[in-house]
């Protein structure tokens, strides 16, 4: 569990409001944009747990996630914004945060909790 923050209130340095921000426990790194679908979908094979936050929600400013995934096992843990709302993530200028620098990171047999996301502007090249 832990928050997921914006040093630009969830808004485009325009000031639009993004539609979506998704957090996500993945089986794998994705290296390209792709559908929530891949992620929302009830029979995915590639996603542990993952949240999904509106409008209202990111109002409060700060958004708070809690994910179930297996003990034991190693994730991927990533916040996605959906800036356009066209049902791609990771696209070009869309903001992603991933925990432990992009590194999947073993859950151990205990909760893990005060993570910290700040969502900043995605770029090719690195994570």
């Amino acid at each position: 569990s832990g928050d997921i923050t914006s040093p630009d209130g969830f808004q485009s340095s325009t000031g639009d409001a993004w539609d979506f921000v998704y957090i996500a426990a993945l089986k794998g790194r994705p290296s390209a944009d792709f559908s929530v679908s891949d992620i929302t979908n009830a029979n995915s094979t590639s996603v542990y747990d993952y949240q999904v936050f509106d409008s209202a929600a990111m109002a409060t400013g700060t958004l708070t996630f809690s994910l179930v995934v297996p003990s034991n096992t190693y994730t991927y843990l990533v916040a996605y914004a959906d800036t356009d709302g066209d049902g791609m993530i990771q696209e070009v200028d869309e903001p992603v945060s991933y925990y432990n620098s992009g590194s999947a990171f073993d859950t151990g047999n205990a909760s893990v909790s005060g993570i910290g996301l700040q969502l900043q502007a995605y770029e090719q090249h690195n994570p």
